[in-house]
């Protein structure tokens, strides 16, 4: 946003305030990167991090359907299916995590992507 006084940057937090969302874990005391998902996972539900600032989205194995209801209710793009036992692979794309965005349908037929 370039804000740099602070009375414009506290006029913009107050109007969009910020949350952190976090999804994996990816180093804790050490690399955990080539550990499957639900070890990171297991990893990251053990921390204390859910509070107004930061949140941590459930997790629903098995349940893609109402994960994402639930992510629609809570106001996010979409979901990430991923694979429980994949490592988590830097700078690369595999089969192993799928990205769902929720899509509205536009007056004209069309798809829009929300957010």
């Amino acid at each position: 946003m370039s804000l740099h006084h602070p009375r414009a940057v506290a006029q913009a937090a107050s109007e969009f305030p910020a949350r952190l969302v976090i999804c994996d874990v990816l180093y804790l005391w050490q690399p955990v990167l080539h550990q499957p998902y639900t070890a990171r996972r297991a990893l990251l539900d053990d921390l204390p991090l859910n509070g107004d600032q930061v949140t941590v989205p459930a997790a629903w194995p098995a349940m893609a359907r109402e994960a994402f209801r639930q992510a629609w209710a809570e106001g996010f793009d979409g979901i990430t299916a991923k694979r429980l036992t994949s490592p988590y692979l830097p700078g690369r794309r595999t089969r192993d995590w799928i990205t769902i965005k929720h899509t509205t349908i536009n007056d004209d037929g069309a798809r829009e992507e929300s957010g």
